[in-house]
């Protein structure tokens, strides 16, 4: 018997180590950096990035973006996977409840 619909926030944050992983897809080009939502096809917040993808900067744009969102130190937030790639996963140093509760999610 197939089991029911996982709840959106355990494929968003899941636990990792001391913190956890958040997967998130990335719109770079916006006026201005915010969480515009989440991709469901993805399973992953939606970020909008006020930077270029060139050079670098929407990466680091992107982690700024979590350090002030999260209050935590920027050499704990590290980009794990995707690091070229519009779709990412970055390990917070924060237990998955806070994170989720942190970033808006449900």
């Amino acid at each position: 018997m197939p089991s029911g619909p996982k709840m959106p926030g355990s494929a968003l944050v899941e636990p990792q180590g001391n913190g956890c992983r958040i997967s998130v897809t990335v719109s770079t080009g916006a006026s201005k950096t915010e969480i515009v939502g989440i991709d469901e096809w993805r399973h992953a917040f939606h970020i909008r990035i006020a930077a270029d993808r060139t050079r670098g900067e929407a990466n680091e744009e992107l982690i700024r973006f979590l350090v002030d969102r999260l209050s935590v130190r920027m050499s704990d937030v590290k980009i794990v996977k995707g690091a070229l790639s519009s779709h990412k996963s970055i390990y917070l140093p924060l237990k998955s409840s806070e994170a989720l509760r942190l970033l808006g999610g449900i």
